[in-house]
This record gives structure tokens, C-alpha cells and sequence, in this order.
């Protein structure tokens, strides 16, 4: 068995390591938006940089993602009576 059928499961959980970057039920405006406010603050000049910032990009909502995740687990779990927590 492959390493690959082994993380398949967490990214379809949580999204973090998803090669998608925009999954479905995110916003993709709401995305877009980041990445302009993260070009105009940047300002890249030439392809390199220009990949740098959609990097950063991609890399914050990823971030995001998993801090979302975060959340709705431990409310989640907060009100769940069986939980260790």
C-alpha cells in the first residue's frame, strides 16, 4: 500500500493538504479577494514574484482552513457529553 492512500483521508476531512486549493462550499471571491489585498501589498514584479504571493496565498488559506477546522472540533466537542475533553 502506498503513503498516498494513507493521507487521503485527512485532506478529505479537514482540506489542509489538499492540492485544491478552493474546495467546494469555500468562497472563491472570499479567496480572490486575499490575493489581491496579498499583490497589492506586495506588489510583484515579474513571474517569480507574482508565484510567490499565490503561494502565500494559497499557504493563508490553507491556514484558515485548518484553523476553522480547529474551531468547530473543539466547539464540537465542548458540547459532546462523551467527550474526554
Amino acid at each position: 500500500m502506498s503513503n498516498d492512500k494513507w493521507k487521503r483521508p485527512n485532506a478529505l476531512l479537514h482540506g489542509v493538504f489538499s492540492r485544491i486549493t478552493i474546495l467546494p462550499g469555500e468562497d472563491p471571491e472570499e479567496f480572490e479577494e486575499l490575493y489581491s489585498a496579498l499583490t497589492e501589498e506586495w506588489a510583484p514584479a515579474g513571474a517569480l514574484e507574482e508565484d510567490t504571493v499565490l503561494t502565500i496565498a494559497k499557504a493563508m488559506w490553507r491556514k484558515r482552513r485548518a484553523q476553522k477546522f480547529i474551531q468547530i472540533q473543539v466547539m464540537k466537542n465542548s458540547v459532546d457529553p462523551h467527550h474526554a475533553s
